[in-house]
């Protein structure tokens, strides 16, 4: 039986790893290749550069989370205006549905390259896994500890096994090899921040998380501080290990493979149990950030659906005795599905509109802390993360210019179709009583 009771509180331990497992989620692989073929040897730059350039931003979420404690998307957008906090939240559920899809299809097209058997049944077998997913979230395993932990443990099997693998050979490159690669990089940066993509989920769950003034500040540093030493030790693992092969290898697996085979090709046996264990790996990593984004990314529909800005409303805001929005996650369930069909499972158009979102997200952000704060040393801050956004727009549409605006424009799509449903909701003629 469905409800309007108000969700349950997690701890911040919890939302913590939830954080992280979206953060470290597809994206750290397939950016391995992708980087450097955008910039070379010269990617092993793009993750301390971003990363830097997000401390500003990093620094006003913590504080925008201490001035409103458990603030959600559409309250921090609806500072500016309503119609801004509807367009935010929307924007970010509706675009962070196509990295939750990005991720499903990572985990099964690397289950049919360990089991070719399968790849035939590739669109089945994430039909399947989402059911399953459903079935999870209907019973409220979405956000548990064991859940959490065991996606996290599973993930961290690539991570070391690459990384480990990869020390042996690394010498530093030539980073003079490619006169291009420095005017290139600034392109890396969406794509760097698609991997970032997660330390803002904190405002997903912004009412659920207890203690969240607290907490919530503690989530985003702890995330993003770990996923950047993580990431950035990657990718300068890879780069020094593999030098110019890197940039032409067109599967995120691929690396994986060639490097496993070049530190264990005495060992036959081995190398193979190794290399299907990480390939394993990268796919539960990917399993594991897509279940999270849709257990977590529920509720951003929810909280429209609680201030009555959707079609439908009262129906969509009712959660069961598990304390699940039912509705709404198999609506979320059928988008993710409609992306895969849409896209063609298409990594590059998922990975950009995600990226559309999280940029929206941050300067609705940005602008509604400089709209509330009023300490100087605060607006200095935000005039800064501020900057920080206007950068990845810029390289947004560098990129965009490099390999093609039509992710972006089916994102701009998506808002206008988000806004024709807010006007109609706003304009439904109400009962009148008898």
């Amino acid at each position: 039986m469905s409800t309007t009771i108000e969700p349950k509180k997690i701890s911040g331990f919890v939302a913590s790893l939830i954080t992280i497992n979206i953060m470290l989620g597809a994206g750290i692989f397939i950016n391995i290749t992708q980087l450097a073929h955008i910039a070379g040897p010269i990617s092993i730059f793009s993750y301390p550069i971003v990363g830097l350039l997000l401390l500003p931003l990093i620094l006003t979420f913590t504080k925008l989370l201490s001035i409103i404690p458990g603030a959600t998307f559409y309250e921090i957008g609806s500072l500016l205006h309503p119609a801004i906090g509807f367009i935010t939240t929307w924007g970010y559920f509706i675009g962070k549905l196509a990295s939750a899809a990005l991720g499903l299809h990572v985990f099964t097209s690397s289950v049919s390259l360990i089991f070719p058997v399968c790849t035939p049944y590739v669109f089945l077998m994430e039909i399947s896994v989402l059911a399953c997913f459903g079935c999870l979230i209907f019973f409220s395993l979405k956000t548990g500890l064991p859940m959490q932990l065991f996606f996290l443990i599973l993930k961290a099997i690539p991570l070391i096994c690459g990384i480990l693998s990869g020390f042996a050979f690394m010498q530093m490159p030539d980073l003079t090899s490619c006169p291009t690669c420095w005017q290139n990089l600034p392109a890396t940066f969406p794509l760097v921040l698609f991997a970032f993509a997660g330390f803002e989920a904190t405002c997903s769950l912004g009412n659920q998380i207890a203690n969240a003034k607290k907490n919530a500040p503690r989530i985003i540093l702890f995330s993003f501080f770990t996923t950047l030493i993580l990431v950035s030790l990657l990718q300068i693992v890879f780069v020094c290990a593999l030098h110019n092969t890197l940039p032409q290898m067109t599967d995120f697996r691929q690396p994986f493979i060639t490097l496993f085979s070049k530190a264990f090709t005495r060992y036959p046996l081995f190398l193979t149990i190794i290399t299907n264990t990480a390939l394993a790996g990268i796919a539960s990593s990917a399993l594991g950030s897509s279940y999270s984004i849709l257990s977590s990314n529920i509720w951003n529909l929810h909280t429209l659906a609680k201030h009555n800005t959707l079609p439908g409303s009262s129906q969509l805001i009712r959660i069961n005795s598990f304390n699940t929005p039912v509705l709404i996650t198999i609506l979320a369930i059928f988008a993710e599905i409609l992306y895969l069909i849409g896209t063609n499972s298409n990594i590059y158009t998922l990975q950009r509109i995600s990226v559309s979102a999280n940029i929206l997200a941050c300067t609705s952000g940005t602008l509604a802390f400089l709209h509330t704060t009023t300490t100087k040393n605060h607006r200095l801050l935000g005039l800064c993360a501020l900057g920080t956004c206007a950068i990845f727009i810029y390289t947004a549409v560098q990129e965009g210019l490099l390999s093609g605006f039509a992710p972006y424009g089916f994102y701009i799509g998506l808002l206008g179709l988000g806004y024709i449903l807010y006007r109609y909701a706003k304009h439904i003629p109400k009962r009148q009583p008898c």
